[in-house]
């Protein structure tokens, strides 16, 4: 029987808000009571309804769901920065958490008396702080700014420095609402390794965080939330399957129409092969790109293309006609599709340029672009690596992943 360090059971909580609000002025006290307007009842919105799942010590289980589903609200209960309404949550040990940037700290102390401070609010000795506190300076990078007062500190700062309280200073128990969201690139690779390494050591982790990317990479479980209510507790892969489906899709581009235009592009679409959905995009999925396009007349010469590119820089051009595939078509309704293959690009945020060539020298460039990203995770690779190396640690745009053999000689 494994070791369980979290039980919820039958979490709820319910917020009162007022249909109307009321707000007594001078005249209003001195007025008699039977003149006063009437506050209509209070209405009742319920957060978390009936919430329950159990997590084994060491574990990272990711928590997501759509805006308003009730994550951040579970988090403060686990960390008893409010109490539920229904249910109860147990927790064995000490429970480090990083709920919104800066939580906990005192905005006129110092970086340096927020550090004592917080690991006296999670219960740690002041030797035993002592004993981490160079770690959590070099981590957080806060070393010039320690004994400036963290108002004046910006939010990333807030947020390092936040993080590094936390994680440093042996939680059993680590909670964090996404925190990947506020640092940069390089706060994050820290971010990841820390997790990577405290998993190791048996801490147990709890993640919000809306890239799935980051869920996928990081979690052995994921709790699934919509409206407040458990949608599926399971394994990392089926749990964002089943997230993914909670998410409307919507339609992802639409070109301006031409009624008098040979030819059109009406409707661009790009979709992950493997979950076919538009949402989240994995560097490991391959990608469908489609173009809907109407032919009023039929054309001998006719090129659909686009470029992709990253940050306003063209990375390639693709064209239908780059296969060996007719350059001719007849007059109607068509669709396009490229696909690109799954492991060429790195994480991060690509836009689609469409045009149309007709008759060889004609161009028809399509209003506007499409954007999507491509979220980072690594389905080959070892826990060592992932412990050490992202593909955010490699130069370019391009990243392959190629055939290696080792032959001994």
């Amino acid at each position: 029987m494994k070791d369980q360090i979290i039980n919820v059971e039958g979490i709820g909580k319910r917020y009162d808000r007022k249909t109307a609000q009321h707000y007594r002025t001078l005249r209003d006290r001195l007025t008699p009571a039977w003149t006063k307007p009437k506050i209509k009842k209070t209405a009742h919105f319920w957060a978390l309804h009936d919430v329950s799942f159990k997590v084994n010590r060491g574990e990272v289980v990711g928590i997501i769901g759509r805006n308003g589903a009730g994550k951040s609200t579970l988090l403060k209960i686990l960390s008893r920065v409010t109490p539920p309404t229904t249910g109860r949550a147990e927790i064995i040990g000490r429970l480090g958490a990083l709920l919104e940037v800066g939580t906990g700290f005192h905005p006129e102390l110092t970086g340096r008396e927020n550090i004592f401070l917080s690991g006296s609010i999670l219960g740690m000795k002041r030797t035993d702080i002592r004993t981490q506190f160079d770690a959590i300076v070099d981590f957080a990078g806060v070393e010039l700014f320690l004994d400036t007062p963290v108002k004046r500190y910006s939010s990333g700062m807030r947020v390092r420095l936040g993080f590094a309280v936390a994680a440093h200073l042996q939680p059993d128990v680590l909670v964090i609402d996404e925190v990947f969201a506020v640092g940069d690139v390089d706060f994050q690779r820290k971010c990841l390794r820390k997790i990577d390494e405290v998993q190791s050591q048996g801490i147990t982790s709890l993640v919000v965080s809306h890239n799935m990317g980051t869920i996928q990479q990081l979690s052995n479980r994921v709790l699934v939330l919509d409206a407040g209510k458990v949608v599926d507790y399971t394994t990392t892969k089926e749990g964002i399957q089943k997230y993914l489906e909670t998410v409307p899709q919507p339609i992802d581009w639409i070109a301006s129409q031409n009624p008098d235009a040979e030819a059109s592009i009406r409707n661009i679409s790009v979709r992950s092969m493997v979950t076919m959905s538009s949402q989240s995009i994995f560097n490991d999925h391959p990608v469908e790109i489609t173009f809907d396009l109407h032919v009023s007349l039929a054309i001998n010469h006719f090129v659909c293309g686009f470029d992709l590119l990253q940050k306003g820089v063209v990375v390639f051009r693709s064209q239908q006609v780059d296969t060996g595939a007719s350059s001719r078509v007849e007059s109607g309704q068509f669709s396009f599709v490229c696909r690109i293959p799954a492991n060429l690009l790195k994480g991060g945020r690509y836009s689609i340029s469409p045009y149309l060539a007709i008759h060889r020298q004609k161009m028809i460039l399509t209003p506007g672009t499409i954007e999507f990203d491509f979220e980072v995770f690594m389905s080959n690779s070892s826990s060592e690596y992932h412990a050490h190396f992202t593909p955010d640690d490699y130069p370019g745009v391009i990243f392959p992943v190629l055939d290696w053999q080792i032959v001994r000689q």
